[in-house]
């Protein structure tokens, strides 16, 4: 009976360390099952954050998933404060009809409040290498970017809705619960 104890007490702090390793490297970004990935580019020194695609609608006829991307460089003002670096969003639009995006602009309403996202770093555009995935006929990309301030806003909101073009939507919990975890993982000190 002792030995079956001490095998179990055995087991279980091998678990406990896995399962404290595993969160050390979620926290990192490593863990493949995050959302979140973080990396340390070793020539520039930079930590490069990233949010794997969200999915923002997902219908049979449509496909619309949310990327995001920062490169936290440390880099200040003249007066020591940190420069406010900029998030790239990565909008990808699979559909098999004609989407018309309207004004391509991007717009939060968080809590009730207003937060305009920025126009389009480089508008809805197609290209032949990215070809729609099984079941779509069309792809479109869109890269906007915001404030690395305003996307911690953002992310802090209980209920956040957005429009991109004639596209209005609210985020749901998984897609907030994510952004949240990007949002803290650029806490980081340069």
């Amino acid at each position: 009976m002792a030995c079956v104890c001490v095998m179990v007490v055995g087991l279980w702090a091998g678990v406990m360390g896995q399962s404290k390793s595993r969160g050390a490297n979620n926290a990192a970004g490593t863990n493949g099952n995050s959302d979140v990935v973080v990396k340390k580019d070793e020539f520039s020194g930079a930590t490069i954050v990233t949010l794997k695609p969200q999915k923002l609608i997902d219908k049979p006829d449509h496909l619309l998933t949310m990327s995001s991307e920062v490169k936290l460089e440390g880099k200040t003002y003249a007066d020591g404060s940190r420069v406010d670096e900029t998030v790239l969003l990565k909008f990808d639009s699979q559909n098999n009809g004609e989407v018309d995006f309207g004004d391509e602009e991007l717009h939060f309403v968080v809590d009730g409040k207003s937060v305009k996202g920025g126009t389009s770093a480089s508008g809805f555009t197609s290209s032949l290498l990215d070809k729609p995935a099984p079941g779509f006929k069309r792809r479109k990309s869109y890269t906007g970017g915001v404030s690395l301030s305003q996307l911690r806003g953002i992310a802090k909101g209980k209920n956040v809705a957005m429009r991109l073009g004639p596209f209005k939507l609210t985020l749901d919990e998984k897609v907030l619960s994510n952004m949240r975890d990007f949002a803290r993982s650029t806490n980081t000190d340069q």
